[in-house]
């Protein structure tokens, strides 16, 4: 587990220089990205399953399905990573995919993972204040106190802008991108992402980009949905 809160730490306090090392050789330090999101759907998992338990609630899947959905929203990362990655190949870039790809797993582990965590500790208080009302098939959150529905929405959208704002200094550091090349990467594999998260909508975390208008201005917003 120290291993765990190591690789996460040293991941958030410097993506830029966290990608550099990773290019020189890696780190010994550091745990590998798949054992480190595995690590992360199993704490998710286990989250899952607390708020279930206190809420009374029976699990509506077994525990292994309950890892693999929640390990499955990194594979919606990968599929980001693994576009821009082509988009930075053509235009010279010489790191290899696994780095890519090992980059935006780094920044699912450390964010998702906190994000759903964070989620499961509101729910878990908000049921013990006797504030979250249980529907037929999920709680419902519209019919809780205001503070809960606006803590959730932070919740959801605060993790995944970090989520993308560090996996998109990892890349770039990565891969030494100039600034035009890479916002071509970025808005591409953005579309892709949302792109193949409407054709094949797993039931689980997916990474959403929305434009909303705030006093007839377009505002883009990132967050999470189920």
């Amino acid at each position: 587990m120290l291993k765990v809160l190591v690789t996460a730490w040293e991941f958030a306090r410097g993506p830029g220089r966290f990608a550099q090392r990773w290019a020189r050789g890696g780190w010994d330090e550091v745990m590998n990205p798949l054992a480190f999101v595995s690590v992360g759907a199993t704490l998710v998992t286990f989250g899952t399953r607390a708020l279930l338990t206190l809420t009374g609630e029976p699990p509506p899947r077994s525990l292994f399905s309950e890892f693999l959905m929640s390990l499955a929203p990194h594979l919606y990362y990968a599929q980001l990573g693994l576009v821009m990655h082509v988009v930075l190949r053509h235009f010279g870039s010489q790191r290899r995919w696994s780095s890519s790809v090992a980059m935006v797993l780094y920044a699912g582990g450390t964010f998702a993972t906190l994000g759903m965590l964070l989620v499961h500790a509101l729910g878990a208080v908000a049921w013990s204040l006797g504030v979250l009302v249980r529907g037929e098939k999920r709680f419902l959150v519209e019919q809780a106190p205001e503070w809960v529905g606006l803590s959730v929405v932070l919740l959801m959208m605060g993790p995944a802008t970090l989520f993308l704002v560090f996996a998109m200094r990892a890349l770039k550091a990565l891969h030494a991108a100039r600034g035009g090349p890479f916002a071509l990467a970025v808005v591409l594999g953005l579309l892709s992402t949302g792109a193949v998260g409407r054709l094949v909508p797993l039931p689980t975390l997916q990474l959403v980009l929305k434009v909303v208008s705030v006093h007839d201005i377009p505002v883009p917003i990132l967050y999470w949905r189920f």
